[in-house]
């Protein structure tokens, strides 16, 4: 916007005041300084801002060439002979050869089998401009020539410039589509109509008209130079949005050159020519036309196909979800998203005979429905003992689900069968060492005292060998069940092997004491066994915690050092370590 304004006062100022000076005969004098002015400025931008290199020695070309001609024209013709006005003109003939080399550079050139119609139309353009150049300009510099260099220098100016045209519209007609190149467009066309316009009355002598086009230059110039220094390779562009251009320019030469007065030869040539242009853009358009059809009618093809094949899919994929939820091993229920049920597949039905769910599972799925991802597992419990590992599966575009019921109660029983085994001891139901020594482990940290007891039982060998093995196991049983009445809730005993066992106690020395008491007594009451009476007594070895040992093992082996001092004494006794 910045840039912009100071364009807007350029012009505005400048042709305000040529506007004014005319009255004094100062209106080309003027515009001629105004020019200076606005193209110094412009090369003095280009070489202070990061414009393309080429372009920046354009502008600097074209500067040098326009001052030097303002020079010349307020000398005497004597002073400028036709060779000097010859090579003073190659600057701007540089500056149409550089930009028409940077625009082809642009142009990308692999397009041309894919889209030739493009091209064609900046054919049509550019012949179209030729023709209208020719009209009006091209045809009078033979005359206007004061010699044969400069007749030579004169061609070659409009031949570059023809160069420059020629380029600049097949660009034009196939990259320049975005609106990030609406500035070079604008730039040039300025450029070609302020040349065009110039060279119209500059040939004619009518300089006071000419003069006007002038300040124009350095416009064009200007956005020439802030479009190389943003955008410096446009893309090509598959959107014809100017294909209307050809024939609005065709028109506009046609009745142009209908009314000019120009030899019947150019007149007829012209037409031939571009017509001509047209078949061959007619052609383009209808074999474009007809790929275009092609690519649409295989695309339709194509899309048909693959509407086919997935539907196909889909029928596949809804029968073997159909044969999937009748034969699936697992009771499975259709549910909508306010836990209503649908539909149950026949196991699930074996399953809940009454047609739907229980109330404790259903209580138990909705809300894990309601928060499922797509998938999702959780082990549920009934009261009377049977257990699922519920699947939750939401319908892809629907607001069901399917509840996929796997039965886990036969694999929870043998769970827990197998973990008593592990941690049970068969004959007696107490825990086993292992259980003892890894619960006793974790709580011990949890306790601040506690006593750990070793008991042997006296006399059992004579059990066995007097009364036989059933009679042991008898005594071993009772044993348990007596060392259990007096047990609080934190605390356990366990069997070790034989006819020996522990016993942990959250308790102070004097609690333990009391225990211990009240072992000896239990155990010293008679064992009656298919009517027979059996006497044990145990030997009881204390250990405290944390006093003597801070962890399980260390206690069980001062438990037992307390237990062999009472075994080797007096027997039917209990020891603190």
């Amino acid at each position: 916007m910045r840039h912009m304004s100071r364009v807007q006062w350029y012009v505005i100022v400048t042709y305000i005041a040529i506007l004014g000076s005319s009255w004094f005969h100062a209106g080309p004098i003027f515009a001629v300084f105004s020019t200076i002015a606005g193209l110094l400025y412009c090369s003095w931008v280009a070489r202070s801002s990061g414009t393309l290199p080429i372009i920046r020695r354009a502008i600097a070309w074209f500067t040098i060439g326009i001052i030097l001609n303002f020079a010349f024209s307020f000398l005497p013709t004597a002073w400028h002979p036709p060779e000097l006005d010859t090579v003073v003109n190659l600057t701007i003939t540089g500056f149409f050869i550089l930009t028409a080399r940077t625009f082809a550079k642009q142009i990308n050139w692999s397009t041309i089998r894919r889209l030739p119609l493009l091209y064609v139309d900046g054919i049509l353009l550019f012949g179209m401009t030729f023709v209208f150049g020719y009209t009006v300009v091209l045809r009078y510099i033979p005359d206007f020539a004061r010699s044969p260099i400069e007749l030579v220098g004169m061609s070659g100016f409009a031949l570059s410039f023809i160069a420059q045209l020629f380029f600049f519209f097949l660009l034009y007609t196939t990259s320049l589509h975005s609106t990030s190149h609406r500035l070079l467009i604008r730039s040039m066309l300025l450029f070609i109509f302020a040349i065009f316009g110039y060279y119209t009355f500059f040939i004619r002598d009518q300089l006071d008209i000419a003069s006007w086009f002038f300040p124009l230059y350095p416009v064009s110039l200007y956005g020439l130079l802030q479009y190389y220094r943003k955008t410096h390779s446009p893309e090509a562009s598959e959107r014809w949005t100017i294909s209307y251009l050809p024939y609005l320019s065709l028109l506009i030469v046609v009745g142009g050159i209908s009314y000019a007065p120009i030899p019947s030869t150019i007149y007829w040539s012209s037409l031939i020519g571009l017509f001509s242009l047209f078949f061959v853009r007619q052609f383009f358009s209808e074999r474009q036309n007809t790929r275009l059809l092609r690519e649409l009618s295989l695309s339709e093809n194509e899309l048909m196909q693959r509407v086919n094949e997935k539907t196909e899919r889909l029928e596949l994929r809804k029968e073997e979800y159909r044969r999937l939820f009748l034969n699936h091993p697992y009771p499975i229920v259709r549910m909508d998203a306010n836990g209503h049920e649908k539909a149950m597949n026949p196991i699930a039905e074996q399953y809940f005979p009454a047609g739907q769910l229980p109330d404790q599972l259903m209580e138990q799925i909705v809300p894990i429905s309601w928060q499922v991802t797509p998938i999702e597992h959780q082990l549920m419990q009934l009261d009377d003992g049977r257990a699922f590992e519920v699947t939750v599966i939401s319908i892809p575009h629907e607001h069901d689900f399917y509840i996929i019921l796997a039965d886990r109660t036969h694999a929870l029983t043998e769970e827990r069968m197998l973990r008593s085994l592990g941690y049970q001891d068969a004959l007696t139901g107490l825990t086993n060492r292992r259980y003892f020594e890894e619960v006793l482990s974790n709580e011990l940290p949890h306790w601040q005292e506690g006593s750990l007891l070793f008991i042997d039982l006296d006399g059992f060998k004579d059990i066995n060998d007097q009364f036989g093995h059933d009679a042991g196991d008898f005594v071993l049983q009772e044993t348990a069940r007596r060392l259990e009445a007096d047990l609080q809730e934190s605390e356990m005993a366990a069997r070790l092997g034989g006819d020996e066992f522990i016993v942990f106690l959250n308790r102070n020395r004097a609690g333990t004491i009391h225990y211990a008491e009240s072992i000896l007594q239990r155990l010293n009451e008679v064992f009656l066994y298919q009517a027979q009476t059996m006497h044990v007594t145990p030997s009881i070895g204390i250990a405290r915690y944390p006093e003597d040992g801070t962890t399980t093992s260390l206690l069980l082996i001062r438990a037992d050092e307390a237990m062999y001092t009472v075994k080797q004494e007096d027997k039917n006794a209990y020891r603190f370590k």
